[in-house]
């Protein structure tokens, strides 16, 4: 039964604070063969602190006190090998009342895929938190878009010339915010995307109008629009977002530098030669 053991058991030698005897699994979870773990003392199969700021070799003598008082004791511990990366282990003590000095039985179960588990359902908790945040916040926003666009159809009615025109510029703007705002409420599973017939082009030619003024001084922000794109089957602010990362991400990839950042569609044929050479 001890060598057969799926978790790693270990005999310390309390007077000597010293392992003794170790099964294979102990080998294999340190991967280690039994001449290198026989010269290794056992304060090098741990990190000088825990995960909690406690010294490990502090908290070792604790745990094995508490152990020798209660018969036995159970706790999470970071391990360390010369062959691996630092994983975590569950730890099981049991004194063995023999002579002045007792041994106790280590049982060390290997829990890396607990933790990663454990830490991945904790960062979904965490992104539906924020999903739901982000939805209440864009759900008040769009109300306010609602309102600012009923006003600013009311200015449009008493308002002529050139601040008409401006009208109309921010009527864009509070329509692309009305975008974002229902890409919000998509992902945060507060509203549904809407999949219909686009022109990329049309699409291209309003983000770039509308990051012309942001992007950095002594950068040229372009577009080259083929005629022969056909409509394309997609969500407008998904798209609009992903024209507006690239133009972002390009503008921050040449700094200072002057230049031009070209935005082009078009539409190719990707043959077996074209997607080789890219």
């Amino acid at each position: 039964m001890f060598e057969r053991s799926a978790d790693a058991i270990l005999l310390l030698d309390t007077a000597t604070n010293l392992f003794v005897e170790y099964n294979q699994a102990t080998l294999d979870m340190l991967r280690c063969t039994r001449e290198e773990l026989s010269a290794l003392h056992p304060s090098v199969l741990s990190p000088p602190r825990q995960p909690d700021g406690r010294e490990s070799f502090e908290k070792a003598n604790e745990m094995i006190a508490i152990a020798v008082r209660t018969g036995s004791h159970r706790f999470e511990w970071e391990h360390r090998s010369p062959h691996r990366d630092d994983f975590p282990v569950e730890v099981l003590l049991t004194p063995l009342p023999l002579g002045t000095a007792p041994m106790i039985v280590v049982v060390w179960r290997d829990i890396t895929e607990r933790k990663r588990s454990e830490e991945a359902l904790r960062q979904t908790q965490k992104l539906e938190s924020v999903g739901v945040l982000a939805g209440g916040i864009a759900h008040d926003f769009n109300n306010l878009l609602t309102a600012i666009l009923g006003h600013l159809h009311l200015a449009r009615v008493e308002v002529t010339g050139r601040a008409a025109a401006h009208l109309d510029t921010m009527e864009h703007a509070v329509l692309r915010a009305a975008d974002l705002t229902r890409q919000m409420l998509a992902y945060s599973g507060r509203g549904q995307f809407a999949i219909e017939a686009i022109d990329l082009c049309h699409v291209v030619k309003e983000m770039v109008d509308l990051f012309g003024v942001s992007v950095p001084k002594g950068v040229t922000l372009v577009c080259e629009l083929d005629e022969d794109v056909p409509l394309i089957d997609a969500d407008r602010a998904q798209t609009q977002q992903v024209i507006m990362n690239m133009i972002t991400n390009a503008g921050e990839a040449m700094g200072q530098g002057a230049g031009t950042i070209a935005v082009r569609v078009r539409r190719v044929v990707l043959d077996e030669q074209t997607l080789r050479a890219h």
